[in-house]
């Protein structure tokens, strides 16, 4: 019923579009700082309430 041998490995570079990028200049993420834990949290508990959109500008950037 199963065929191991059969199966093909996989390999995100062989996939065109894929969502693994090999070429990636960039990092997935930029350090800004420290942040204190309380306004993490602060910001956390109004993604919680309201949704990520009602995020300002200055709390998106986190800085």
């Amino acid at each position: 019923m199963f065929h191991p041998a059969d199966q093909k490995i996989y390999n995100p570079e062989q996939i065109p579009g894929s969502i693994f990028p090999q070429n990636q200049k960039e990092t997935p993420f930029r350090k800004v700082g420290a942040v204190p834990e309380h306004r993490l949290d602060e910001i956390l508990d109004k993604i919680n309430q309201a949704g990520i959109e009602s995020l300002s500008p200055e709390e998106k950037n986190c800085s």
